[in-house]
């Protein structure tokens, strides 16, 4: 404590002299109370602001508090340059202006390891081993109701074995210039954030965690790089809010966007896959919310983003590259730039209750994407690559075939099947309400959703549905598409299950359709032209006013006899070719029979009816040319009639 404030031109030196490790004063989790050194420091002025120039020095083994209260100002005197080193915590107190912070870990960590103590590890340049009981980097820390605000760049500089970093609990942080952390963390919890400059995470575990309803807004680009075999982590968490004004780029890093639940399982490398006990205990989440006002782009392979309970709205384009990873579970998503959102070839994507938006989709060469209980909207195009899966989640029920969903958190789990998944999402409620007596008491309500996992499901595209070679779209729910469906190879399939379909302009259909009992699967305008026989339409095949579809040739027959060809007023169907057959025929509109509409080349053809006809009012059926010259080779009929309808039960 000084009597008086500190003035002039001078550095001001805190250091503590031959510092020994202390396990047993040594916290997990680096705060202003971790005295791991024994050497604390109290910097206090109460006789008014301290207003000297120069560098403020706080050296290895010093655990320094700036202030005591939060009307303790500018201890750190008038915008001084911040220089800590080794493991070393500086906790601020009140409000404090400085220039430039530099805080480095440097070599200390070798010099203090206790060799002959099997609590302390020796320092392991990779940073990986699995349980090191020695001490953690050093931090900055803002305690509750404290303001830094940094005027000049900001460092941070870790080792490969202890991380270092800047923590504000409750508090206001401001970095007016670039920021960097390598292997470093920036931690807010409660606080508001804010970086007017770029800041960059560099090194294995760095990366920022906005936490317990904080406020980060990142005014210039957040860029998160990597070097071989390392990975930054982020999470904005807890019912936190994220505006990234700039392009965000993560290079090999994982993104965690989530309510603060997350999925509980005790497997570890001795006991693999053990049970996952629930999604978050019995807590209420607290969703958060991600807001990027520009690109979000994923560089590398293998990046992942987990959202639960949680929204992202990126205004500009989402770039993902290959092996990309993501889980979205009760999230609002949204991608509105001009290119929307690409995901890259071979990745794994599971969305379920949510709510996702883009302006187009489009997913890389063999990428899985597991659907179940969403609502997607496309505002142009959905491009499938070559051979994409677009399957339901439910068809993951742990078999060979179908597979295991992977959650966050699933290290040494081998995932969880859809009936799991299920059945961990549902908790009982607790809260304290007054009885009649006026006696707090807890009630329970058993039997609730972490999120609406029974919403009804529906896909819908503006633009275009194109499928690229051997993808896959097979999911429940209602689904829309505004343009075409580019069915343009033979392997593609397009099933619609527990919903109806309906295409709004013209396609060429080289693949297989399909749609369920009881539902319909309609084309509503252009010519859509069918290149293969269709046994998976168990409902209604519907034929719009002003749409024409064209069975030339095909079978439209599924194996139950349920399926319905229906076309509606002001619809055509052309059913040329030598033959052409349906179940059930519903027709309110014109049907073209073998050359009714080209006459050649096909100079006679048969429409067989395997079910029942209806002729609506109005509704006409064409049968073409009609000549009993016998000269054309095997006539239907001794008079040559050369265009038939069969119908096997009633018309």
């Amino acid at each position: 404590m000084y009597g008086a404030p500190i003035t002039g031109d001078k550095d001001v030196v805190i250091s503590a002299k031959d510092p020994s490790f202390d396990i047993d004063k040594a916290v997990d989790k680096v705060r202003a109370e971790d005295d791991r050194y024994s050497r604390n420091v109290q910097l206090i002025n109460e006789s008014g602001e301290n207003s000297y120039t120069g560098t403020t020095y706080v050296q290895h083994g010093v655990n320094l508090h700036v202030g005591k209260k939060e009307e303790h100002k500018h201890v750190l005197g008038n915008n001084n340059d911040l220089v800590v080193e080794g493991y070393t915590n500086v906790t601020i107190h009140g409000t404090e202006v400085v220039k430039e912070i530099l805080f480095e870990s440097k070599d200390h960590a070798k010099i203090l390891q206790h060799k002959d103590d099997p609590k302390i590890l020796e320092a392991d340049e990779s940073g990986r081993k699995e349980s090191n009981h020695g001490p953690g980097g050093g931090t900055l820390y803002l305690s509750n109701g404290s303001n830094l605000t940094a005027t000049d760049k900001v460092t941070f500089v870790g080792r490969s074995d202890l991380m270092v970093g800047l923590s504000a609990h409750h508090a206001t942080m401001t970095l007016k210039e670039a920021a960097s952390f390598a292997r470093g963390m920036l931690s807010l919890s409660g606080s508001t954030g804010t970086t007017e400059k770029e800041i960059v995470f560099t090194g294995h575990g760095s990366g920022a965690r906005i936490s317990n309803g904080s406020t980060f807004t990142a005014q210039s680009t957040f860029k998160s790089e990597a070097s071989s075999g390392s990975r930054g982590y982020h999470y904005v968490e807890g019912g936190s809010k994220a505006i990234f004004e700039d392009d965000v780029v993560l290079e090999s890093a994982t993104f965690t966007i989530n309510d603060s639940l997350g999925f509980n399982h005790g497997s570890s490398a001795k006991k693999p896959n053990q049970s996952v006990s629930n999604l978050g205990g019995a807590g209420e989440g607290y969703g958060s919310s991600v807001i990027a006002r520009k690109d979000l782009t994923f560089v590398g392979k293998g990046n992942k983003l987990d959202l639960m309970g949680s929204a992202l709205t990126v205004v500009g384009n989402l770039e993902a590259g290959e092996r990309f990873q993501s889980f979205v579970y009760g999230g609002i998503l949204e991608v509105n730039g001009d290119s929307g959102a690409h995901v890259g070839q071979d990745s794994k994507l599971f969305a379920m209750a949510s709510d996702m938006t883009f302006s187009t989709l489009a997913l890389g060469d063999n990428t899985h994407l597991d659907l179940s209980a969403n609502t997607i909207a496309v505002e142009k195009d959905l491009v499938l690559g070559k051979n994409v899966k677009v399957l339901d989640a439910t068809y993951r029920d742990g078999s060979e075939e179908g597979g295991r969903i992977e959650f966050p958190g699933n290290y040494m789990h081998h995932g969880l099947t859809y009936d799991e998944l299920v059945d961990i999402s549902t908790y009982v409620k607790k809260e304290w309400v007054k009885d009649e007596n006026g006696v707090w008491v807890e009630e329970k309500t058993p039997n609730q959703k972490r999120y609406d996992i029974e919403n009804p499901a529906s896909l819908t595209v503006g633009g275009d549905a194109i499928l690229k070679e051997g993808a896959t779209y097979d999911a429940k729910g209602d689904v829309t598409i505004g343009g075409k469906l580019d069915l343009a190879f033979d392997d593609n399939k397009f099933l619609v299950h527990a919903g109806n379909a309906s295409v709004g302009a013209g396609s060429e259909i080289k693949g297989l359709i399909g749609i369920d009992a009881g539902k319909t699967f309609s084309f509503n305008g252009g010519k859509t032209t069918f290149h293969k026989d269709q046994d998976q339409l168990f409902g209604t095949l519907v034929v719009g006013s002003g749409a024409t579809l064209d069975i030339s040739g095909r079978a439209i027959v599924d194996g139950k006899g349920t399926g319905i060809l229906d076309v509606k007023k002001g619809g055509t169907l052309i059913a040329g070719g030598k033959t052409a057959t349906v179940n059930h025929l519903h027709n309110n509109g014109s049907v073209y029979i073998g050359n009714a509409i080209d006459y050649w080349p096909n100079p006679h053809g048969l429409l067989t009816v395997k079910g029942d006809y209806i002729g609506g009012e109005g509704s006409t059926l064409y049968f073409g040319k009609v000549t009993a010259s016998g000269q054309e080779e095997k006539p239907l009929t001794t008079g040559g009639h050369k265009n038939l309808m069969i119908v096997e039960r009633n018309a």
